[in-house]
């Protein structure tokens, strides 16, 4: 490649060959040592510039992740998660980074040697060769001087040092996450980025170049916009005192030696002890934004922080040690123990290691950590001699740099903060993926990025990340059609897949449609999307017309849905993705590919009709399994929101069935419902123990957004409005700053598959939606859901609508402003009032501002 044309893969010069011998023997493959994983390394190149800079670029790539500088300045970081086939390499513009004369670029890299939630091992080149897959990084700079060009590649005379300042043979944080950071301060060479730093010293003579040949990785450019980073100090101390430790070093010390035990790790040690006792006045020292001074001792100290609500971002410390040696032990979490009085941070130690430590060297500490996570409060215990002062301490923030377009506000103050927080939640799950959450995983699961893009379209309109996903779940597709239910990442340790995932990808390109108006992501994916649709279809049995007994996992929701034979929420998920997918064949010319998928659908729905409506419970039912002569053998006793709403929503349920179907699925007092995750919010409300006779199974937040959608289609938004404020609020008023992944609060508490509410209030409350793919039309139909006046602002892909409007009951007037982008067609419907028809609609001069002002007159 043009821009890469001189740089050489390199790595340290620990690696093994792929192959003990030249001759290809399967007996002489030699595999990932454990000494080859979880390698840190550190790469200088010094070249001398004969010129003044006219214009430089940086190309790098890595196995694993990476931090540049050039001449001591921080550059940049990646590389972002991408599928091993299309591995992805970075581009910076570096030309005011440099300067005539001596030049440096440094880069600190980390091979995992593990998969994780995020990264999938680069394919190794070559098995007799050393080969990549067991680390290497990849880079060149192009330099245009006023003397001429030259370019600056990795090659062997990079100087690289294998540094131990990590220690290697750490354990993984938790599956699909990094490897805990236990970093000594004292073994790092801490003038290493300074331009006259003496590198010619044997130890850090540690580089090789890989030898590829001609089997090189299929490199493409990174296709999204860098993340942005900013550094927030904690907002204030929760707690600071000495720490009463709960094991002792016998405990320690047996834990190490027998193998039927759990080691005790520092991170145990943290997560079991307590405070023996406390002072409460560095509260007020951190407050004034001074530094806090601990005198230590022969016990440990600890410090609580709070980050003020949840954040994404590297965990960061500023201290000062009068002696080397001492010892921060770190761990966070997303909210406190409520057994240690709320003092400290809830943690489950022997299955999560949601932490670090750090050894001081002797005075200035500046350290971040090398990875992200997701939390809101840290701990620090400390152990040494002499004192520690604390001068800083927080995160680098790191986001997906968006600009909220979309707002809202409204009368009712509950909904006003709960679109905030949505949107803050949906900001701390987009990174280089949507991720479904920041803490647990951070891997970009393809049916909770669903939600999360139509959320984004309406706050955000994002669109890059959505394409990125879209490129990147076919990039994963399987022999059989099928895509992995979690890409790209650590997919293959789970040993299945959620075949409704599949699907979800599918209308994820149909919704990315309508909203951008482009079509050639359609034609690009057409050929995978019909290879995956016949993985379902040869599953549809010819006598029902409905798919059943798929194998993998039908996950619907976290629910207690029936899941077994033909699952009736399955079906209808999947006759509306084939629906979009013979709308978007004849979008592209594809018509006889998509020929047949009409008929298919139309099986479908009459199957649903006919083998999942029960007549005496006047709603359709979960499950059920048919003979091959039609008749049927097993009917589930479960009626759930899941099913009802997907056959409101996607036109399967007769217009005679829907009002029987709302006022017995829907419109239900809540002792009638049974909500598998009550937790905080629906327990002591909702029925406590399930009777499948008699109870109808609500939905979890994730599939609430397919139930709003069937309320919102058939006038019901005073549903909406009461479980919004029922559910989601309730969550904001018990203290919470974003969304969690279930009703209850067991689950991850930052969680954007949870954020229709924001989707929700743009499209109904303030009424925007898109009438023509990539908003050529744009009608405005809001919905009063309970409220008396709203405004807002929602993206589309021509620009920002924005919407303002009152209803004033005394006069039966709903006064309506717009302001949408030039070019744009607008056409507006009154809202439904229930008991009152729209007797005259009128329209007057627009105030500053907008463009449209329309007045309807109820009776």
């Amino acid at each position: 490649m043009t821009m890469f044309s001189k740089a050489r893969w390199i790595w340290l010069d620990y690696i093994t060959p792929w192959a003990a011998t030249g001759e290809f023997r399967h007996d002489r493959v030699v595999g990932l040592k454990p000494s080859e994983k979880n390698r840190f390394g550190l790469f200088r190149k010094s070249f001398t510039l004969p010129g003044a800079v006219e214009s430089a670029t940086l190309d790098i790539t890595v196995d694993g992740r990476y931090e540049v500088f050039v001449n001591g300045r921080y550059v940049g970081r990646g590389i972002y998660r991408c599928n091993k086939h299309n591995w992805y390499y970075d581009e910076y513009d570096i030309a005011l980074f440099l300067h005539e004369g001596k030049n440096v670029i440094c880069v600190v890299a980390h091979f995992f040697g593990e998969r994780m939630s995020w990264y999938e091992p680069m394919p190794h080149g070559g098995i007799a060769g050393r080969g990549i897959g067991k680390g290497g990084l990849f880079f060149q700079a192009d330099v245009q001087t006023t003397s001429g060009s030259m370019a600056i590649p990795s090659d062997a005379t990079t100087r690289a040092h294998p540094c131990d300042a990590w220690q290697q043979d750490a354990i993984l944080m938790h599956v699909g996450l990094p490897f805990v950071e236990i970093f000594d301060a004292r073994r790092f060479p801490w003038s290493w980025l300074d331009l006259d730093f003496n590198d010619s010293g044997p130890e850090w003579g540690h580089v090789v170049e890989l030898h590829l040949n001609d089997i090189l990785p299929e490199l493409v450019p990174c296709d999204i916009p860098r993340l942005v980073e900013r550094k927030k100090r904690a907002l204030g101390i929760i707690c600071t005192g000495i720490i009463q430790e709960y094991f002792d070093d016998d405990d320690i010390r047996d834990s190490l030696s027998d193998p039927a035990s759990d080691p005790i790790d520092f991170f145990v040690q943290m997560g079991k002890s307590t405070y023996k006792s406390t002072n409460g006045s560095l509260a007020a020292t951190w407050a004034k934004g001074e530094p806090v001074l601990l005198e230590l001792g022969n016990e440990p100290r600890g410090i609580v922080l709070d980050m003020g609500g949840e954040v994404t971002g590297f965990a960061y410390i500023d201290v000062v040690a009068s002696e080397p040696g001492t010892i921060l032990d770190l761990a966070w979490g997303e909210k406190l123990d409520p057994s240690k009085g709320n003092t400290m941070p809830l943690v489950h130690a022997f299955k999560e290691k949601y932490g670090s430590r750090y050894i001081c060297r002797q005075g200035e500490n500046v350290h971040r950590l090398f990875h992200w996570f997701g939390f809101r409060y840290i701990q620090v215990n400390i152990k040494g001699r002499g004192t520690l002062t604390i001068r800083d301490l927080g995160t680098v923030m790191y986001n997906y740099p968006v600009e909220q377009v979309g707002s809202f506000s409204c009368n009712d103050g509950r909904i006003t903060r709960l679109y905030e927080a949505c949107a803050r939640t949906m900001r701390n799950c987009m990174h280089d993926g949507y991720e479904d959450c920041p803490s647990r995983e951070q891997r970009q699961w393809i049916g909770d990025a669903y939600v999360e893009i139509l959320a984004n379209f309406a706050v955000f309109g994002d669109i890059a990340l959505a394409k990125k996903l879209i490129k990147q779940c076919a990039q994963s597709q399987r022999g059989d059609g099928l895509t992995e239910m979690c890409c790209p990442g650590d997919h293959e340790i789970h040993g299945l897949l959620i075949h409704d995932y599949c699907l979800y990808w599918m209308n994820i390109v149909y919704q990315y449609y309508w909203y951008t108006g482009d079509t050639s992501i359609i034609e690009s994916m057409m050929p995978s999307m019909l290879k995956a649709i016949g993985w379902f279809t040869k599953h549809v049995d010819p006598v029902t017309g409905l798919a059943r007994n798929l194998p993998n996992w039908t996950f619907i929701d976290w629910s207690a849905n029936d899941k077994w034979g033909a699952c009736c929420p399955l079906n209808a998920h999947l006759y509306i993705t084939v629906k979009q997918l013979a709308e978007m064949g004849r979008l592209v010319g594809w018509d006889k590919a998509v020929a047949n998928l009409d008929g298919i659908a139309d099986g479908i729905a009459k199957g649903i009709n006919q083998y999942l409506w029960d007549e005496q419970r006047g709603a359709y039912i979960d499950a059920v399994e048919v003979d091959g002569k039609g008749v049927v053998t097993r009917r589930s006793k479960k009626v759930t929101f899941h099913a009802n709403a997907l056959a409101i929503l996607h036109g399967i349920a007769p217009d005679e069935r829907i009002t029987r179907v709302v006022a017995a699925v829907f419109d239900r007092p809540y002792k009638d419902l049974y909500v598998q995750n009550a937790g905080v919010v629906w327990r002591g409300i909702t029925a406590p123990r399930l009777d499948e006779e008699k109870h109808v199974i609500a939905a979890e937040p994730f599939f609430f957004h397919h139930v709003n959608q069937a309320l919102a289609k058939v006038g019901k938004h005073d549903i909406i409005a009461r479980f919004l404020k029922d559910g989601w609020c309730k969550m904001l008023d018990l203290g919470a700053t974003t969304i969690w992944e279930t009703w209850g609060d067991s689950g991850s508490l930052c969680h954007a598959w949870s954020t229709t509410p924001a989707h929700d209030i743009a499209r109904h409350c303030l009424g925007v939606r898109v009438a023509r793919p990539g908003a050529a039309e744009v009608l405005v139909a809001p919905a009063l859901m309970g409220m008396s006046w709203a405004e807002g602002t929602v993206p589309t892909a021509k620009g920002p609508v924005m919407v303002r409007w009152r209803y004033e009951e005394h006069r039966r007037s709903f006064v309506l402003d717009v302001s949408a982008p030039a070019g744009v067609k607008v056409s507006c419907n009154p809202p439904a009032i229930d008991g009152h028809h729209c007797i005259s609609e009128s329209r007057d001069t627009p105030e500053q501002g907008f463009t449209m002002k329309v007045t309807f007159v109820f009776t």
